[in-house]
């Protein structure tokens, strides 16, 4: 477990967390994130749980999950998250068990890329 929260972090470059194989589980709680690259999490093959609450997140489309194979658990509450595609977003996590987007400000969720 590697809890980052409110560390002030806005930029997570990518590979910042290459290496950490057996990394299970990542808080980002409370981080005003402004720049997240494409690579960012890369390295993190284990990781079963990601934190994103309070981060600034506006949308899933630019979050890099997709290859977070092993992930079972994404809160990403509390964010600005205002729209997203089920179930593109979702397509490459097929251990995903559970999905925070409780307070944010969806007004649309559709079928069609």
């Amino acid at each position: 477990v590697l809890d980052l929260s409110r560390c002030e972090i806005k930029i997570i470059e990518d590979d910042t967390f290459q290496g950490l194989n057996h990394l299970s589980t990542l808080i980002l709680t409370g981080n005003p994130i402004q720049s997240l690259a494409w690579g960012a999490f890369s390295g993190l093959s284990s990781l079963r749980k990601l934190v994103a609450v309070e981060t600034n997140l506006v949308s899933l489309h630019d979050f890099p999950i997709g290859h977070l194979r092993a992930l079972k658990e994404l809160n990403v509450a509390h964010n600005f998250i205002h729209s997203f595609k089920l179930p593109e977003y979702f397509s490459n996590l097929p251990n995903l068990e559970h999905l925070d987007l409780s307070n944010n400000k969806i007004q649309n969720i559709s079928r069609k890329m």
